[in-house]
């Protein structure tokens, strides 16, 4: 399937272009650029770096059924993009941190994280949107 692997990295490739934006959760906020830049910071921490797409899953059968738990209604889990997440400055308590004090890094202040992404159902009549609980 030559073609559908075409399709799935041509819009992994835009994954950043579709998150970007500001988050906020209380006290901590992440700003995500279009070319994955980000920074994460708050009142105690300034996180900054580039995240990098290392691939993707498109078989939803190979992740554990408990993370379509919350896959919201009339949404359906399209792949999961594997993430590298490249630290270049990252600061606690006004104190700049090696890879090593951090103890979730790796060499070069490398870690990982995984996004899913959603896309509407096939089933739902057109013209209707998939609403977010």
């Amino acid at each position: 399937a030559p073609f559908r692997e075409q399709y799935d990295l041509e819009h992994a490739s835009k994954h950043f272009q579709t998150i970007a934006g500001r988050y906020e959760l209380g006290d901590c906020c992440l700003d995500i650029k279009p070319d994955g830049s980000f920074r994460n910071y708050g009142s105690a921490h300034e996180m900054v770096g580039q995240a990098t797409i290392a691939g993707i899953l498109v078989d939803i059968q190979d992740i554990p059924a408990a993370c379509l738990l919350d896959v919201p209604k009339g949404m359906q889990m399209k792949w999961i993009c594997r993430l590298d997440r490249w630290y270049t400055r990252t600061v606690i308590d006004g104190n700049e941190m090696s890879p090593e004090q951090l103890e979730f890094t790796g060499p070069g202040y490398q870690t990982y994280s995984v996004h899913a992404w959603l896309e509407p159902s096939p089933d739902l009549a057109e013209g209707t949107e998939a609403t977010v609980q």
